[in-house]
């Protein structure tokens, strides 16, 4: 098991994990991490605005090795 660490980027503001999460592999970090950008849209849409610019940067704490989920990569638009 390997720690993953998801740091929120949220319109120039950076919220830090700090305690992470122990997962088998990159594949399970990317849904651990949809599910946090979806969580985090819920809560702007909750306040009247989305930003759809905004990621989340999933951390391997062995290797280093930084990834980003972009939000708008997340959802399917309809309706534009």
């Amino acid at each position: 098991m390997t720690q993953y660490f998801f740091h929120v980027h949220e319109c120039g503001i950076v919220t830090e994990d700090q305690t992470g999460v122990k997962l088998i592999d990159l594949a399970s970090a990317f849904q651990v991490a949809i599910r946090k950008a979806w969580s985090t849209m819920a809560l702007e849409v909750a306040s009247g605005k989305l930003c759809l610019g905004c990621h989340i940067e999933i951390v391997n704490a062995e290797t280093g090795e930084r990834t980003h989920v972009p939000f708008r990569e997340t959802l399917q638009i309809k309706g534009i």
